[in-house]
């Protein structure tokens, strides 16, 4: 068998993305009962913020005013002994900093605090979310949670609100000529399984007006 070249091996990853954010966008719908799907239009300039957000899965229905940036990451590599060892590099920091950054855009242009939410696959059969803290401003559970917790299993990583800014290519590139380096304070987040989120946070919580 040969080997692949790096244009089919670039391929296979792009459809992987577009078929792992599909997956988001359903997973967010069956829940919710209000249609998400992929972000077609590339690019972060502020008429295309306003005009389809950022994140790579958003509602359908523009009136819909999701309160996340919704990132839908995968890929080989992640590891939370990483996020332990190496976290100022690894995988899930970058996946972070970009949902960050992104809900940062998304704030300015609409004028609306928009949180970080990441969907991430630490193992192919599991879905998991992490989200910063202060979504527990006004998020709303079927069961009243403890004061500053989830009430169902969760991770809290802390450290990132302590540790400074972060750096990373914000570009989508990785010729360094054109790479754009943002630092970025991260939020503590939660961490948990997708499963556990849906069953507990009441969907209309998810949006603006809920």
């Amino acid at each position: 068998m040969s080997d692949r070249t790096a244009s089919q091996i670039g391929k296979s990853n792009v459809s992987t993305a577009k078929c792992h954010e599909r997956r988001v966008a359903k997973l967010l719908t069956d829940w919710s009962g209000r249609a998400f799907r992929r972000r077609r239009v590339e690019g972060r300039e502020s008429d295309t913020v306003l005009r389809d957000l950022t994140g790579d899965v958003v509602p359908a229905d523009a009136n819909n005013k999701c309160r996340f940036n919704i990132e839908a990451k995968k890929g080989k590599g992640f590891s939370f002994n990483s996020i332990l060892e190496n976290f100022s590099t690894c995988k899930f920091t970058s996946w972070l900093h970009q949902t960050v950054y992104d809900a940062d855009l998304s704030s300015k242009a609409s004028g609306l605090l928009i949180q970080p939410l990441l969907f991430f696959k630490p193992h192919p059969n599991y879905d998991w979310v992490a989200f910063d803290i202060n979504a527990l401003n006004f998020l709303k559970f079927a069961a009243t949670p403890a004061i500053a917790a989830l009430p169902f299993p969760h991770l809290l990583f802390d450290h990132y609100r302590h540790c400074g800014s972060l750096t990373f290519n914000i570009s989508h590139t990785k010729n360094k000529d054109n790479r754009v380096m943002v630092p970025l304070q991260l939020p503590a987040c939660f961490i948990c399984n997708w499963t556990d989120f849906a069953k507990n946070v009441i969907p209309d919580s998810f949006f603006f007006g809920g």
